[in-house]
């Protein structure tokens, strides 16, 4: 361009908010994309919500039944695979904080 250098980008795909600054330098165009990649993978940029998802497993599982599950013919079947034992749970909480 004219005024420098252009940058546009979509970060997760193509159906996602669509990136576009200018900038003076090439490198600085370089650079914006790379700190804003840093951030999405970080989870501090686009986060829509505002706010943390603080369900467990098991809430999930139980909506998923709720509005899904029940109205298939195997679904008492999958949600009791997909339930974990206790002891596993709790040992998954302390590294996956769930």
């Amino acid at each position: 361009m004219d005024s420098g250098w252009k940058v546009g980008f979509r970060i997760v795909g193509r159906n996602r908010k669509r990136i576009t600054r200018v900038f003076p330098t090439k490198g600085e165009c370089e650079r914006f994309q790379r700190w804003a990649m840093a951030q999405h993978d970080s989870g501090k940029l686009w986060d829509d919500s505002g706010k943390q998802d603080k369900r467990t497993l098991s809430d999930l599982i139980n909506l998923w039944f709720e509005q899904l599950g029940q109205y298939l013919k195997d679904g008492e079947r999958r949600r009791s695979k997909l339930h974990l034992p206790e002891d596993m749970r709790n040992c998954l909480t302390r590294y996956l904080r769930l």
